[in-house]
């Protein structure tokens, strides 16, 4: 039957891990992000589901041909996870599938669901590529600063950039030790963050956001080629995940030099 891997265990998983599955996959896997891991065998997984802490996806891996792990998965979604999602507030149910076979085999078993399908694309960067933003206004107004300096602060208040924080980390200590980032500070109040929101190796993922009343005036620009360049410096790779119709943020990578490294689908439906 499916369990629960004990996060002692994960590294159970890691011969599951190769160059199709996603960094958020390989970031739990490593227990570097935090997240669950349910699996076909307790002691030798072949095939493990795995939820992303910060709620955003179950990402499948390991082998698609796996009987045992696909004969139970329906049951599993409808029943235990079913109940572990309306325990976490949620009704929806998203899957990412890690290369073509497992969308295929996805594809079949959830076709008698109402499925919503989107995309979502992926970028990296190369240091001789990172752009230096132009801003059609000035951001004279705004102090740019690192996370570590914001959190070091305690005059500064630090709310949204916290809140970013938890989002993807079990706590401001760990993402201190192993995250990095930078923000624009507005009236001693971080109101736009791009950060590390999960890592594998030396692979760092952004996650950008700007209060909104503060939108549309470069600075999230401007946070996105701090982070980048701060990864350089740090002997870091840069890696930007969004979906393909979220406009701003393609503009975003784009405009700081990051270029298209693979696109990918994700599934969802309601499991209320």
């Amino acid at each position: 039957m499916i369990t629960e891997l004990n996060r002692a265990d994960f590294h159970l998983c890691r011969p599951l891990i190769d160059e199709k599955v996603h960094l958020e996959a390989r970031a739990v896997v490593e227990e570097n992000n935090p997240g669950r891991i349910f699996v076909d065998h307790s002691r030798k997984p072949a095939a493990a589901l795995i939820w992303i802490g910060n709620n955003d996806g179950m990402i499948f891996i390991g082998d698609p041909r796996n009987d045992i792990f696909l004969k139970e998965l329906v049951p599993f979604i409808a029943g235990p996870l079913k109940k572990m999602l309306a325990e976490e507030g949620m009704t929806w149910f998203e899957a990412v599938p890690a290369g073509k076979d497992w969308e295929e085999v996805l594809q079949r078993l959830f076709q008698n669901r109402k499925l919503s399908v989107w995309e979502q694309q992926v970028y990296r960067l190369n240091d001789t590529d990172l752009i230096q933003p132009d801003y059609e206004t000035s951001i004279d107004d705004y102090h740019f600063i690192s996370a570590a300096q914001a959190l070091a602060d305690p005059q500064l208040n630090t709310s949204f950039l916290l809140d970013m924080i938890h989002d993807s980390w079990a706590s401001e200590l760990d993402f201190a030790a192993s995250g990095t980032g930078f923000c624009a500070v507005y009236a001693g109040e971080v109101v736009s963050a791009c950060l590390t929101n999960f890592f594998a190796g030396r692979i760092h993922s952004a996650s950008l956001a700007t209060r909104e009343d503060h939108r549309r005036k470069g600075i999230g620009k401007q946070v996105t080629y701090l982070f980048a360049g701060e990864c350089f410096n740090k002997g870091l790779e840069p890696y930007w995940d969004c979906t393909t119709t979220n406009t701003p943020s393609v503009k975003t990578a784009e405009g700081a030099g990051f270029y298209k490294d693979f696109t990918y689908r994700v599934y969802s439906f309601p499991v209320t």
